[in-house]
């Protein structure tokens, strides 16, 4: 029973598929209701996550939540976030002094190809109700983001 109501009312590919019919056919308080839960699953996983003490999820959290704050036009959030993963992930050593690559670090790339990820999942519809030209020069700057530039960068 608790497969089929999750199924049913937990957000995922179905979002994806109910946005691609036609809007007459659409059912949008069910709609609204799965975008709820995701949002509200992530806001549990990432509470959880602080409350443990476990930042390797945390971390893994607040990748997913870079896209919604660009959608919800706060983009400070969304670049400081970026900023505090790649500065983590890229320029600074388990001990904090400025680094090439962490050397301890086994997930040099999963932050990037996560953050390209998340901005596929956003719809259209919503990045351009977050406010145009903004989110694109963003997107560009994520989705340019190879492993030789921060390297470059860096030296």
């Amino acid at each position: 029973m608790a497969a089929m109501l999750a199924e049913d009312y937990v957000g995922g590919y179905k979002i994806k598929c109910m946005k691609q019919r036609p809007e007459s056919v659409q059912d949008q308080q069910h709609k609204n209701g799965l975008s709820f839960n995701v949002y509200y699953l992530l806001y549990e996983e990432i509470s959880y996550a602080m409350n443990f003490g476990d930042i390797g999820r945390v971390e893994a959290c607040l990748v997913s939540w870079i896209p919604i704050f660009r959608a919800t036009g706060k983009h400070k959030y969304a670049s400081h976030i970026m900023n505090y993963l790649l500065n983590v992930h890229y320029n600074y050593s388990a001990g904090l002094t400025p680094n090439k690559i962490c050397p301890g670090c086994k997930t040099k790339r999963i932050i990037p190809e996560l953050l390209n990820k998340g901005m596929v999942l956003l719809d259209q519809n919503e990045m351009d109700k977050a406010g145009g030209m903004e989110d694109e020069l963003l997107d560009e700057e994520i989705q340019g983001l190879e492993e030789e530039d921060v390297l470059a960068e860096l030296e």
